[in-house]
């Protein structure tokens, strides 16, 4: 009888096994061969390959013309270029507004600075599309400079700074220069500024910086803005391990630095000083932040490695001692820190 029914519940629990599988698999989705979209018959379209009228367009003689012109600007043989680039034929080309650009370069490099403005600004007018917008309205601020209309030449850097371009440090340092040289002061430290503390990070910066020695800038004074822009300028640098120039940057505040700012400068000069390498420095920076400071856990860090790169082993033995007698959010930050391995 036992058996009889043990070979009952078998066979229900075999049947309802393979009633679920049939549900399970009446429910899955069917699979079907993925619809994609019909491959063109012209191959341009497939990989941005020219086709060959695209390929006939390039040989053309205007082209031709054209290509062999803008090599002769990079070699700067613009006298021999100059008459290809001005034919009518490769002026209306494909790339006729290329070639007018390429004119006024020619014309600009040849010293006819009056006529090279005025191709440019003809070609302005058009008005140009993509890259040309911004290589038209600088190589025409480089003829007003050479015409000696400073004043000019910052309108058009400051219609360029206004908008996206590739190189926004290098066209706020022309016009920061511009600036000056009409004797716009004022206009001229901002435009400085805004290349020291936008792109600290730049190759323009430090030129920028050197530009405002000269220059009724504000003063690096505790609470206004400048003090505010240097600091957040000298954080940035720090934290990209550009240990050097942030070491300037956070002496430059070091005299205006107080409250809890004094203790992080002089505590981010000293780290500085450590990444540096210069050891010993690092660890006297930081000592006097070890019994009591806001950033007590990150001045035991830097106490106890600066010691033993010094190899100071019974000092840097009492480091644990004096981070285990640390308040509870000093030891919080030690233990989220590698720190961690030379206490426990």
């Amino acid at each position: 009888m036992k058996k009889l029914f043990l070979l009952v519940v078998l066979a229900s629990i075999v049947c309802a096994v393979g009633v679920d599988t049939q549900a399970q698999q009446a429910s899955a989705p069917m699979l079907k061969p993925t619809v994609h979209p019909r491959l063109p018959a012209d191959s341009s379209q497939l990989w941005l390959a020219p086709d060959e009228a695209a390929s006939r367009l390039a040989r053309t003689a205007p082209l031709v013309d054209f290509n062999a012109a803008v090599k002769l600007e990079v070699e700067n043989n613009f006298a021999k270029a100059l008459p290809t680039l001005t034919q009518p034929a490769v002026q209306q080309s494909a790339l006729g507004d290329y070639a007018v650009y390429y004119q006024g370069l020619a014309e600009l490099r040849l010293g006819r600075a009056a006529d090279a403005r005025r191709t440019f600004q003809g070609l302005a007018a058009k008005p140009p599309i993509g890259y040309l917008v911004e290589a038209v309205a600088l190589r025409e601020a480089e003829c007003d400079e050479a015409l000696g209309d400073p004043a000019a030449a910052m309108q058009v850097y400051e219609r360029l700074a206004a908008s996206k371009t590739t190189v926004p440090d290098e066209v706020l340092l022309r016009l920061g220069r511009a600036a000056r040289a009409s004797g716009n002061s004022e206009k001229a430290v901002e435009a400085f500024m805004r290349v020291v503390y936008e792109f600290p990070f730049g190759d323009l910066a430090a030129v920028a910086s050197s530009e405002l020695d000269g220059l009724p800038a504000p003063p690096i004074a505790a609470g206004s803005t400048r003090y505010k822009l240097e600091l957040g300028r000298a954080e940035r640098l720090f934290g990209a391990k550009r240990y050097q120039p942030a070491k300037l940057a956070f002496e430059s505040l070091r005299p205006a630095a107080q409250g809890d700012d004094h203790e992080l400068v002089n505590l981010r000069l000293a780290e500085c000083d450590y990444f540096l390498k210069r050891t010993r420095a690092a660890r006297d920076g930081v000592k006097p932040f070890i019994e009591k400071a806001s950033r007590q856990g990150e001045a035991l860090y830097f106490y106890a490695v600066a010691t033993r790169d010094l190899g100071d082993k019974p000092e840097y033995l009492r480091a644990p001692i004096k981070a285990t007698s640390a308040p509870c959010h000093v030891l919080r930050w030690l233990r989220a820190h590698p720190i961690r391995v030379l206490f426990w």
